[in-house]
C-alpha cells in the first residue's frame, strides 16, 4: 500500500512537471520549415521583411533572398549587391528596399534590379566604429548615421546631399529615440525639434529594448512609455527609469522586441527562442517557442502568418498561434486521436495505439492527464466514446463497453462479439450502439433490443435519434430509418441515399447526413439538397459533424475543419468558413469535435487541439496577383498598360503569379480572355497561351485563390489590340471587290466562249466520226464486199456466202450501234474488231492470219474507249501491208496496261512496209486514202475535248539486213473515259 502511494506521488510529480513545461514551452500546431534544401542561400538569416507586393525578403550571410511562395531567388554581388553578408533590410519610398551589409555598405532594390549605393565610401569615412548599428534608412529614402568625430547625426537626402544635424547626443535615450522612430516611420522633424529644444530625456511612445551588456549585464524594454525588464520567472516586471550608462555608447537593439498591432509582444532571447506576452498580460508568464534556437527576427505578414528567421536554422513559417496543441510531446503515447467526448471538466480521448486517457480541462488548457484504465492485456481500441448523463463512460472497445468515471468496468448482461462503431444516448437515457450487423439498444446495463431479431443486420457506421424518436441509421449501402419496429430504406426513394454514410446529426427541422464522397445531404420533410465542396465545404469526405446549436454546425473532413453558419433557418441559407493547417490546425484530418464552455476541442491525426472560435483571427486576404510579363510570338515583351500588335503578332502568352503563404505555391487561378473565351477557366499554371488570335480588342483577366478559398474580388487585367492586316481594311476590300468583279466577269466571258468553242469542237468531232464511219464503210469496201458475195454465190459456195453475209450484217449493226455513243467498253470494241477481221480474212481467202493478245490484268468490261479508233489501223495494215505481200501474212493486236495511266494498243503486221506501200499507192492514181488523216483529226479533237493525252507512234520494222519486214503502230488511250 505504501509502495503504491509512493508510485502515485512520483507519477503526479512527473505529470505536474510535464504540464508546467507545457504551459511555459508551447507546441507549434503547424509550421513550415525552410532550409537550404528548399532554396535558401544560407541557414543564417539576420533580418526579414515583406514588401508592398507581398514578397518576403531575407537578409542572409550569402546575399539577400526574395520568396514569393513558389521559389527563393537570391541576389548577390554578381547581381549588383554591394556585399553578400547582409544584416538589415529597410523599406523606403514607393516599394524601394534598402540592404545594409555587415561591412556597412548599402544597396537598394528598385524596378526589379539591385544597385550599389553611390555614397557608401562617404558613409564609412564619416561613420563611427559602430556605424553598422547606427545606419538607418527611413521611408522617405533618407539615410541616417552617427558621425564618429562630432557625435552628431548625419543625414543623406535622396538627392545625395550630406548634412549634420546640430544636436547633442550626450544622453543616450535621445539617440535611441531618434533611431527607433526612424525605423518605425515616425515624424523625424518632430523628434529633431524636441532634441534641439530640450536635452532632457523625452518620453518615448514606441517600444524597443535598451541593451547595456558592458556595464549592467541587463536588458531593459520600453513598452507603451514604461520600462520593463525580465527576471528569472520570465515575466515582464515594470521598473523605474534605469540609470543610463554613458560609458561605451551602445545603440538600440531593435531585434529583441516585436510588437503586433493587436498588442501582443514578442521578445527574443539569444539562443533561447522567443517569448510571447499576450496583450494586457505583460505581468503573466509568457508562452515560449523555438527553445534553444537563436531567433533573429519576428514578422507578422499581411495574411497574419508569422515568420521567424534564425541564425543557423533557416526560416520558419507559422500560420497561427491561436490553436493549442496537446500531443505526444506532452506525455501521451500517440498523436492520432481517434475519438473523444467531454462531460463537465473531464475530457476522455482514445489514441490509435489502444490507449484511453482522461483529462481535467480548464478553459483551453489541460490541467492533468492520466490513463483512464489499465489496458496492458486488453485491446481497447476506442473507436468511439460516449459520456452518458448518468456519469457512466461508454467506450467502443473489443471486450468491455461500460465504465464508471474512475475507469472501473461495469458489467453488462450481454457481451457483444460483433464489431462496434458508434454509441449514442437517446432521450429515454438508453444507449444505441451501431455494429457490423445492425444495432443494439441498452437500458442501463441490460440489452433490450437487437435489430437482428427483425432480420436487420446491415453494416451500420452512423446512428442518430431525432426529436420524434425516429432512429436514423447510416449503413454502407445508404440511409435507413427505424420506427415502431419497422425499417425503411431511403435509397429506393432517391439514389443519393445509396452512398456510404459516415455520420448523421440533426437540427430542428433538418437531418444532416454525412457521406463518404458526396458531402452533407440535408434532408427536410419537403426538400433534399447538398452542402459540398462546390458550396464551399473543405471536402466532400465527411468524417464527423458537431451541431453547436441551431445556427452553427462544425464539420470535420479529411481536408480540414468547416464552420457552417446558418443565416436563415427557414430558407437554410448559410456561410462557410474553412480552417486548415494554413490557419494553424496541426492536421487536416478531423476525427471528432466537442465544445466545453467557450472553447472547441478537436481530435485530429496530429494531436488534440483547443481554441476559442470567437477569437480566431482568420485571414480574409486573397492572393496578390500580378503580371510577370507577356510573350508575343514566344518573345518576351516588356509590360505596358496596353499593347498595339500587328496582325501576325497573334500568339500571346501571359505570365502571372499570385502570392499567398496560406499554402505557398498552391494557388488556383481563374482566367478569361475577353474577346476569345466565353467562360472563366481554372488552372494551377502561372501562364496562359493563346494562339492564332484574330484581329480585334482583347482583355485578359486573372484572379486567384489560396488553399483557404479566398478569391480576389476584382481580377487584374491587361488589354491589347491586334490590328487588322491591310487586306482587311475598307479601302482594300473595295479595291479587291472591284478586281474580283472584273475577274468574275472575265471568267464568265471566258466560260461562255469556252462553251461556244466546245460546242464547235463537238460538232467537228461528230463530223469526224461521220467521216470515219463513211471511211470505214466506204463504197469501195462495200463494193468489194458485194463482189465477194457475188463471187461466193457464183462459186456456189453457199456455206461461205452465208457466213460472209452473217458477219457483214453483224458488223454493220455493231458499227451503227457503237456510233451512237461517245465511249464503249473494250469488250464491245473487240467483238466488232473480230467480226471485221473475220470478214477481211474471208474476203482475201485466208491470205493472212491474226492474233489478239490481252493482258490478264485488264478488265475488258471496266475499260472504256472511244469507238472506231482501232479499226482504221487494222484496215491500213491489211490493205497496205499484208495484201501486197506475196506470201501469207500475220496481223497481231496486243493490248496491255501502261503504268496504270493508259492502255497500249500495239498493231503489228509483217507486210511490205510503209515505203513500198507508198510507192504502190502513188502508181494507183485512182486511189485516194483519207482514213489515216481522218483518224488523226479525231484524236486531236478528243484530246481537246477531254484534256487527254492520247497519242500514236508508228514504227517501221526491219530485219538484220535493214530490209523492211512490216509496220508497228502503238496507240496510247488514257484511262479517263470511264465517266463519259
Amino acid at each position: 500500500m505504501q509502495y503504491t502511494c509512493i508510485i502515485k506521488k512520483v507519477s503526479f510529480t512527473i505529470f505536474l512537471s510535464i504540464f508546467i513545461l507545457f504551459n511555459s514551452v508551447a507546441q507549434l500546431s503547424f509550421y513550415k520549415h525552410y532550409t537550404v534544401n528548399d532554396g535558401l542561400p544560407s541557414s543564417e538569416i539576420f533580418d526579414i521583411t515583406q514588401d508592398t507586393a507581398m514578397n518576403i525578403w531575407l537578409a542572409t550571410n550569402y546575399g539577400v533572398c526574395k520568396f514569393d511562395g513558389y521559389s527563393f531567388i537570391t541576389y548577390t554581388t554578381q547581381n549588383g549587391l554591394a556585399a553578400n553578408s547582409t544584416i538589415n533590410i529597410y523599406q523606403g519610398k514607393n516599394g524601394k528596399l534598402w540592404f545594409l551589409s555587415y561591412s556597412g555598405f548599402l544597396s537598394y532594390y528598385e524596378n526589379g534590379e539591385i544597385y550599389k549605393y553611390s555614397l557608401n565610401d562617404s558613409i564609412i569615412e564619416k561613420g563611427d566604429i559602430y556605424f553598422t548599428k547606427s545606419i538607418k534608412v527611413d521611408t522617405l529614402d533618407i539615410i541616417w548615421f552617427k558621425s564618429k568625430k562630432s557625435h552628431k547625426i548625419c543625414k543623406i537626402s535622396p538627392d545625395n546631399k550630406i548634412e549634420e544635424i546640430d544636436t547633442i547626443l550626450n544622453i543616450q535615450n535621445n539617440y535611441n529615440l531618434l533611431f527607433n522612430d526612424i525605423c518605425d516611420k515616425k515624424n523625424i522633424n518632430r523628434i529633431l525639434d524636441e532634441l534641439n529644444t530640450d536635452n532632457s530625456q523625452k518620453s518615448n511612445t514606441d517600444n524597443y529594448s535598451l541593451d547595456f551588456p558592458s556595464e549592467t549585464e541587463e536588458e531593459y524594454y520600453i513598452i507603451n512609455n514604461k520600462y520593463y525588464k525580465i527576471l528569472d520567472d520570465y515575466k515582464l516586471h515594470q521598473v523605474s527609469k534605469p540609470q543610463i550608462i554613458y560609458n561605451n555608447l551602445h545603440f538600440l537593439c531593435k531585434t529583441n522586441l516585436y510588437k503586433e498591432k493587436n498588442g501582443n509582444i514578442w521578445i527574443r532571447k539569444e539562443y533561447d527562442g522567443v517569448y510571447l506576452y499576450k496583450e494586457n498580460e505583460l505581468d503573466k508568464r509568457p508562452v515560449r517557442f523555438f527553445k534553444n534556437l537563436r531567433v533573429t527576427r519576428v514578422l507578422k505578414d499581411a495574411e497574419k502568418n508569422y515568420w521567424f528567421s534564425t541564425e543557423g536554422d533557416g526560416l520558419f513559417l507559422v500560420p497561427s498561434f491561436q490553436f493549442k496543441v496537446f500531443d505526444k510531446k506532452d506525455g501521451i503515447s500517440n498523436d492520432n486521436i481517434i475519438s473523444m467526448d467531454i462531460t463537465c471538466n473531464n475530457l476522455y480521448f482514445a489514441t490509435n495505439d489502444n490507449k484511453i486517457y482522461k483529462c481535467n480541462i480548464k478553459g483551453d488548457k489541460i490541467i492533468s492527464v492520466k490513463n483512464f484504465f489499465n489496458s496492458v492485456n486488453n485491446k481497447t481500441y476506442g473507436r468511439d466514446i460516449l459520456c452518458h448523463s448518468d456519469s457512466s463512460i461508454w467506450i467502443i472497445t473489443s471486450k468491455f463497453l461500460k465504465y464508471n468515471s474512475s475507469g472501473q468496468k461495469i458489467l453488462l448482461n450481454v457481451i457483444i462479439r460483433n464489431k462496434l462503431y458508434k454509441a449514442i444516448e437517446t432521450k429515454d437515457k438508453s444507449v444505441l450502439i451501431a455494429t457490423i450487423m445492425g444495432f443494439l439498444k441498452y437500458k442501463g446495463s441490460t440489452i433490450v433490443y437487437d435489430s437482428r431479431e427483425d432480420a436487420f443486420d446491415k453494416h451500420i457506421r452512423a446512428i442518430y435519434e431525432d426529436n420524434n424518436g425516429v432512429i436514423w441509421l447510416g449503413a454502407m449501402d445508404g440511409l435507413y430509418s427505424f420506427q415502431n419496429k419497422k425499417f425503411k430504406y431511403y435509397g429506393n426513394e432517391d439514389t443519393i441515399f445509396k452512398s456510404r454514410i459516415t455520420e448523421i446529426k440533426g437540427l430542428t427541422n433538418h437531418l444532416l447526413v454525412g457521406t463518404r464522397v458526396n458531402g452533407i445531404i440535408v434532408k427536410s420533410p419537403d426538400s433534399i439538397f447538398y452542402i459540398n465542396k462546390n458550396a464551399g465545404l473543405s471536402s466532400n469526405m465527411i468524417r464527423t459533424i458537431f451541431v453547436d446549436n441551431d445556427s452553427i454546425i462544425w464539420v470535420g473532413t479529411n481536408k480540414g475543419l468547416s464552420k457552417i453558419n446558418i443565416i436563415n433557418k427557414n430558407k437554410f441559407t448559410y456561410k462557410i468558413k474553412n480552417y486548415t493547417v494554413w490557419e494553424g490546425l496541426p492536421s487536416n484530418e478531423i476525427n471528432e469535435i466537442r465544445r466545453s464552455g467557450d472553447y472547441l476541442w478537436v481530435a485530429t491525426n496530429k494531436g488534440l487541439i483547443s481554441f476559442n472560435p470567437e477569437k480566431i483571427e482568420k485571414s480574409i486576404m486573397p492572393p496578390k496577383v500580378h503580371f510577370e510579363g507577356i510573350s508575343v510570338n514566344d518573345k518576351r515583351t516588356s509590360l505596358k498598360d496596353t499593347f498595339q500588335l500587328k496582325h501576325d503578332q497573334n500568339n500571346i502568352t501571359f505570365h502571372f503569379k499570385g502570392i499567398s503563404y496560406k499554402g505557398p505555391g498552391d494557388i488556383t487561378y481563374s482566367i478569361m480572355l475577353k474577346g476569345s473565351d466565353k467562360t472563366w477557366i481554372k488552372t494551377k499554371n502561372t501562364s496562359a497561351r493563346y494562339t492564332g488570335l484574330q484581329p480585334g480588342n482583347y482583355t485578359f483577366y486573372v484572379k486567384a485563390c489560396n488553399t483557404i478559398e479566398n478569391w480576389n474580388k476584382t481580377p487584374i487585367a491587361l488589354s491589347f489590340t491586334i490590328k487588322k492586316h491591310f487586306t482587311n481594311k475598307l479601302w482594300f476590300i473595295i479595291l479587291i471587290s472591284i478586281i474580283a468583279a472584273a475577274i468574275i466577269l472575265g471568267i464568265v466571258l471566258f466560260i461562255l466562249r469556252y462553251q461556244k468553242r466546245k460546242e464547235e469542237v463537238k460538232r467537228e468531232l461528230l463530223l469526224s466520226e461521220q467521216k470515219a464511219l463513211r471511211s470505214q464503210m466506204n463504197p469501195h469496201f462495200i463494193f468489194n464486199s458485194l463482189n465477194s458475195i457475188q463471187y461466193f454465190i457464183l462459186k456456189k459456195d453457199d456455206e461461205t456466202t452465208d457466213l460472209y453475209l452473217a458477219n457483214f450484217s453483224s458488223l454493220m449493226r455493231k458499227v451503227l450501234e457503237n456510233s451512237k455513243h461517245n465511249t464503249i467498253s473494250l469488250s464491245e470494241e473487240l467483238e466488232t474488231l473480230k467480226i471485221y477481221l473475220e470478214l477481211e480474212k474471208l474476203r482475201f481467202e485466208n491470205k493472212f492470219d491474226y492474233k489478239i493478245n490481252i493482258d490478264q490484268a485488264i478488265d475488258k468490261d471496266d475499260i472504256r474507249i472511244p469507238p472506231m479508233l482501232i479499226q482504221p489501223y487494222l484496215e491500213n495494215a491489211i490493205w497496205h501491208g499484208l495484201m501486197l505481200k506475196k506470201t501469207k501474212g500475220l496481223l497481231k493486236l496486243n493490248i496491255e496496261k501502261n503504268n496504270n495511266v493508259s492502255i497500249l494498243f500495239s498493231i503489228e503486221d509483217n507486210g511490205i512496209g510503209r515505203k513500198k506501200a507508198e510507192k504502190i499507192s502513188k502508181n494507183k492514181k485512182h486511189y485516194k486514202s483519207t482514213g489515216m488523216k481522218n483518224i488523226e483529226e479525231r484524236i486531236t479533237l478528243i484530246n481537246n475535248i477531254y484534256k487527254s493525252n492520247m497519242k500514236v507512234k508508228i514504227i517501221d520494222l526491219y530485219n538484220d539486213e535493214h530490209e523492211p519486214i512490216g509496220t508497228k503502230v502503238k496507240l496510247y488511250i488514257p484511262l479517263i473515259f470511264i465517266n463519259y
